[in-house]
């Protein structure tokens, strides 16, 4: 009581003082109290392992996993290929793999010394996750813009420029890889300097 007397209304009752209250009221109300319950730390645990309540965790666009893949499922994307491709068209479905499968998609080849680019259509189209190099959403407002500086062409006419800037691009990287093989450098399988 002495205690109570020195106290002022702005002082905050220490937590020792709060948990005897309560236990004096419980047993005054209720008979003797109960046992402190343990506070679990791993209460709300996830599958795969349990996470502390404390332990901060990622945002849901921070997994690289084919999970990121489920906010892309029926949107128009932009899918880049390994091999320098591009498809675009609508997403309908992934697997764990990231094995991917497009709709309505159309694969886009282009020029870039002439600055011209064609449209090839490809209908459903099934993509391994192994050979996406990235994949994007496509803004729908801006889908149907053509690029500053670039022209639309019959596929008949940007598909030999195309290829002949492919094929270039092959030997030079061939050249590279060889002057680096003189030097000591083998790249890995699919490796590119």
């Amino acid at each position: 009581m002495d205690n109570m007397n020195k106290l002022s209304i702005n002082d905050q009752p220490t937590m020792l003082d709060w948990e005897a209250h309560l236990r004096a009221q419980q047993q005054q109300d209720h008979g003797p109290p109960e046992p402190p319950q343990q506070t679990n730390p791993y209460e709300g645990r996830v599958l795969g392992g349990a996470v502390p309540r404390d332990v901060p965790q990622l945002p849901p666009q921070a997994f690289t996993t084919s999970a990121q893949l489920l906010e892309l499922v029926d949107k128009k994307v932009n899918v880049c290929l390994r091999d320098d491709k591009f498809i675009q068209g609508v997403m309908r479905s992934y697997d764990n793999y990231g094995n991917i499968v497009v709709k309505d998609s159309i694969e886009k080849i282009y020029s870039h010394a002439q600055k011209l680019f064609a449209d090839v259509p490809r209908g459903m189209f099934i993509i391994r996750g192994e050979n996406i190099a990235m994949i994007g959403e496509i803004d729908l407002d801006k889908d149907d813009d053509i690029p500053a500086g670039w022209t639309r062409a019959e596929v008949e006419v940007v598909f030999p420029l195309h290829k002949a800037e492919s094929e270039a691009r092959k030997e030079e990287q061939e050249r590279k890889e060889a002057n680096l093989a003189r030097l000591g450098f083998v790249p890995e399988h699919g490796m590119e300097f």
